[in-house]
């Protein structure tokens, strides 16, 4: 059978001590815990700020959400590739301009308190521009083009979000992300089954932390 690439870490409890903190001169990242799968996805539209800002005020210790380029290249987060599903409009989000997307309402599907709310997709910048600088970020990039790995490593970086950042990517794709910046820039893939990592010690600290995910992940995608 052909290899599979694509993103490993999803929903996770880790175990031993999972505290986390900010100091004045270091960043103490949270060596296991729960991750928020497209923000607290649950009660509140998925990839949206509410949906993150709800996840962090519940202390989760990562934060997974998706991330498509629009025709104007924009970074957006949204997991689909067509608009339907998560929001009043139809088509294709690669068709579309961020000014088209951002017309567009987010919240009206998933629950009735979010009707009119005027929840939209965000964009990458308005998504890391709420993030705490202490939980770990699992950018989910599938189907993507070289451009938009590029444009997403380029943003992490910008925003000085190397620490805690990983683009969960396939293999030729992490490849494409670390010429972005190859000493500090960290990307997760995974081939039949079996996580890897960037050569970084960071990265392989994080995924044996989350181990747990890539095996429940795992176990649920690839035929024995």
């Amino acid at each position: 059978m052909k290899p599979i690439n694509l993103f490993i870490l999803g929903l996770a409890l880790g175990f031993g001590s999972c505290a986390f903190s900010m100091a004045a001169d270091k960043i103490v990242m949270p060596t296991c815990g729960i991750s928020a799968h497209r923000g607290a996805s649950r009660h509140h539209p998925e990839n949206t700020i509410p949906a993150f800002k709800e996840a962090i005020r519940l202390g989760v210790h990562q934060i997974e959400f998706d991330v498509k380029m629009t025709k104007d290249k924009h970074c957006i987060l949204t997991h689909d590739s067509r608009v339907k599903r998560v929001t009043n409009g139809t088509g294709s989000i690669k068709n579309m301009t961020l000014a088209e997307v951002k017309q567009l309402e987010t919240g009206t599907w998933r629950r009735e308190k979010f009707t009119g709310s005027g929840v939209k997709m965000p964009t990458l910048r308005e998504a890391f521009d709420i993030m705490p600088m202490n939980i770990w970020l699992n950018v989910h990039i599938h189907h993507a083009s070289e451009e938009l790995i590029t444009a997403v490593a380029t943003e992490i970086v910008r925003q000085g979000r190397q620490h805690q950042a990983f683009m969960a990517v396939g293999s030729s794709d992490a490849a494409t992300a670390h010429k972005v910046d190859p000493k500090s820039l960290s990307a997760i893939w995974a081939a039949r089954g079996t996580a890897r990592a960037t050569s970084t010690r960071r990265s392989k600290k994080v995924l044996s932390s989350f181990s747990c995910s890539i095996m429940w992940h795992r176990q649920r995608t690839w035929p024995s």
